[in-house]
């Protein structure tokens, strides 16, 4: 079973981890990252227009 090493648990590697999965359903997929809470949907900075 491969494993996978993801640093961070932004968007890039919450993207990187559900591409790792549609090609890859049996991998072990680790994620480093120094933020306590894990991963959260952070809001936009800019207004809406």
């Amino acid at each position: 079973m491969p494993r996978y090493l993801l640093i961070g648990t932004g968007v890039a590697a919450i993207a990187a981890a559900e591409a790792i999965c549609s090609q890859d359903s049996g991998g072990e997929i680790l994620f480093i990252g120094e933020d306590a809470a894990g991963y959260y949907s952070r809001p936009g900075l800019l207004p809406e227009r």
